[in-house]
């Protein structure tokens, strides 16, 4: 009989029916049954309850011909870990000037982890990701050495903030009793807004 050890899962259980365990054996028009160990699978009992869904170990496979013949064989079963969830947050929201966020992934890090923001289509080994645009986003991250996956929680970017309207001001200008003039801005007012003059320094008063 052959086996074929079936490939390591990240969490989850392992099922060693499947096919692909013994593909390229003859049995014959045989049976398998499964076992838990050496002793068990020589004495023909207790089978496994349920060999579909097992966890990381090693298990053993009774092939039984028609004849009666038996041989048996066993079959080790790999849970990967997966990473823990990955901690990320916004550091960068969109402003009038640069209309993209930022997402910065702080755990875990490392050289064996990747980190993909569109749902694991692409990964990247940079834990921050630039140029975002406004909405909703979820980090998952990889560990390069198992393909296992975690995922984080949805982050926000924010909507790009609308431009003030177009100031509008008066202008008072200079007189022989006062020689300098003075521009009064009349709208938009109020305590969220500031000003400047030929760019410079920002005020808050009209």
């Amino acid at each position: 009989m052959t086996i074929t050890d079936p490939a390591a899962q990240c969490g989850g259980t392992v099922d060693i029916t499947a096919a692909s365990v013994t593909a390229g054996s003859n049995l014959q028009g045989g049976s398998l049954t499964y076992f838990a160990t050496q002793a068990h699978a020589d004495a023909g009992t207790p089978v496994l309850a349920d060999p579909t869904s097992l966890t990381t170990g090693t298990y053993y496979i009774k092939a039984t011909s028609a004849s009666g013949c038996s041989v048996v064989e066993a079959v080790n079963v790999v849970e990967s870990t997966p990473p823990a969830a990955p901690t990320a947050s916004v550091t960068i929201q969109p402003t009038c000037a640069v209309q993209t966020g930022t997402i910065v992934v702080t755990d875990p890090i490392g050289a064996t982890y990747e980190y993909s923001i569109d749902g694991g289509s692409n990964y990247q080994a940079s834990a921050t990701f630039a140029g975002l645009a406004p909405g909703n986003h979820t980090v998952i991250v990889r560990d390069t050495n198992t393909n296992c996956t975690a995922t984080g929680n949805q982050l926000t970017i924010n909507p790009i903030p609308t431009a003030p309207a177009a100031p509008t001001a008066t202008l008072t200008q200079p007189t022989c009793d006062l020689p300098t003039g003075t521009i009064e801005v009349t709208a938009p007012v109020g305590a969220d807004y500031e000003y400047n003059v030929d760019g410079g320094n920002w005020v808050s008063t009209t």
